[in-house]
């Protein structure tokens, strides 16, 4: 079996994200925030999902 990098992984899944929450700001400043449980920050980055 095929193992795939995770940068590319990331890459493919980062805008479909079922943790994923998206809020809108004033004007049409978009920010996205993750759910997922070891991600203290809360942001959706690579840097800050992967462990």
């Amino acid at each position: 079996m095929a193992t795939a990098p995770r940068k590319l992984i990331w890459e493919i899944v980062k805008i479909n994200n079922c943790l994923l929450v998206k809020q809108f700001g004033r004007g049409n400043a978009k920010v996205q925030f993750s759910k997922e449980t070891n991600n203290l920050c809360n942001l959706n980055s690579y840097k800050h999902n992967v462990n």
